[in-house]
């Protein structure tokens, strides 16, 4: 179920925002079904801000994802359920890389051989997912799977090496 507002639309608080109430209680622990709410942002943008989103959300109650988009705005929306689900970074052999899906996106990191270790040499997320927490976990993922599958590594690109640099337990295993 896909549920559009804009704050200052009053048919939303009246209507919308009850009948989305009744249908996740009716609904609740139906995991064939789900919920995503987006602000919309038109005209009144000073009125549609993400904080006045949040308070929306605890004023109604809704504990399902909510996001916010700017006018012009060609973001995916993400379910944090579904990312973590599907978040699984995958060996492409065949390309040197190790890929993460992100409801359809996909973030990488690239590496080359060299003396049987493995350089990590390139880290990509997705303009539009960037700073969200992305990257991290499919340079953690990159790291897990290749110590799963035996092979040594070096990181190369300064994020695998600064993700590496400050972990406890990837700092002494990933050079």
């Amino acid at each position: 179920m896909y549920f559009t507002f804009h704050i200052p639309c009053a048919r939303c608080h009246n209507r919308g925002f009850p009948s989305l109430g009744q249908m996740t209680k009716a609904l609740k622990g139906n995991d064939k079904v789900m919920f995503l709410a987006l602000q919309t942002v038109f005209e009144g943008h000073h009125a549609s801000t993400y904080e006045k989103m949040i308070c929306m959300q605890i004023q109604y109650k809704i504990k399902n994802f909510i996001e916010h988009r700017k006018s012009g705005s060609v973001a995916p929306i993400h379910n944090p359920k579904y990312i973590r689900n599907s978040m699984k970074v995958k060996h492409d052999k065949a390309h040197n890389r190790f890929t993460m899906d992100i409801n359809g996106e996909v973030a990488k990191v690239d590496y080359q051989l060299q003396s049987g270790k493995m350089h990590l040499v390139y880290s990509e997320v997705p303009f539009e997912l960037r700073g969200q927490g992305y990257g991290k976990k499919l340079v953690e993922g990159t790291f897990e799977k290749l110590t799963e599958e035996g092979h040594e590594a070096v990181a190369v690109c300064s994020y695998v090496k600064a993700v590496a640099e400050r972990s406890n337990k990837w700092r002494s295993i990933i050079g």
